[in-house]
């Protein structure tokens, strides 16, 4: 019954990335809204979610490579909502008067973290997570600059909130602020290591409880 489940859940899940992303591709273009880290992140739990779908069909086992993929997914999707909520939608609302609250930003900043995050919670066998995966973390933040710093130099630009810019995010903007852009971005590094370790530790508390429910 819980496979069945499991599988109706994920359905749901890549149905609703899917019209998230289709919201923003229609509205904003392709070419303007992929090469930002939350329209990354979507497309990643999009993918993730389609292979784990099908592949509850066939039975298969969760392999240690598939807990590392789901942490860095959960990292990066659970960090795209809290940053969007309480870093992003503040600020932007401040210096433009954009609230963030339409239909395209909450399905790619709520609604598909929330269902990614609950998929977990309801599906995941929990304390499979480990400490030691959490240096992985750090992959997605660090390729995502290596990407921004070549996209922007070979002419690339971020025009979200009406704003034309080589950086998507104003703490990344080396040429206004120097080495404290640098500061910032290794300090974000450090905030996607801390989400990985939050996660596991609330994984393994997670599995003693069920342990002693068990008991």
């Amino acid at each position: 019954m819980k496979k069945y489940l499991s599988l109706i859940y994920k359905a749901i899940v890549i149905v609703a990335t899917v019209y998230g992303l289709f919201l923003n591709f229609n509205k904003s273009g392709f070419s303007r809204m992929i090469v930002y880290f939350t329209i990354l992140s979507n497309i990643a739990i999009l993918e993730f979610f389609t292979i784990e779908f099908f592949a509850e069909l066939t039975d298969y086992k969760k392999t240690r490579k598939y807990y590392i993929v789901k942490l860095i997914l959960l990292v990066n999707i659970s960090i795209t909502m809290f940053a969007f909520e309480f870093v992003v939608r503040p600020y932007v609302n401040f210096q433009t008067g954009y609230t963030g609250m339409n239909i395209r930003d909450t399905f790619v900043h709520i609604i598909t973290p929330i269902l990614a995050i609950l998929d977990y919670l309801f599906f995941d066998k929990k304390g499979k997570f480990s400490f030691e995966y959490i240096k992985f973390t750090a992959i997605s933040p660090f390729l995502y600059l290596v990407f921004v710093i070549i996209y922007g130099n070979f002419g690339g630009r971020f025009t979200a909130f009406g704003q034309v810019s080589k950086y998507p995010y104003i703490f990344m903007d080396f040429e206004s602020l120097g080495f404290y852009a640098l500061i910032a971005c290794g300090l974000t590094m450090l905030v996607f290591l801390g989400m990985g370790w939050l996660i596991v530790y609330v994984d393994r508390k997670l599995k003693k409880r069920t342990k002693k429910r068990e008991l």
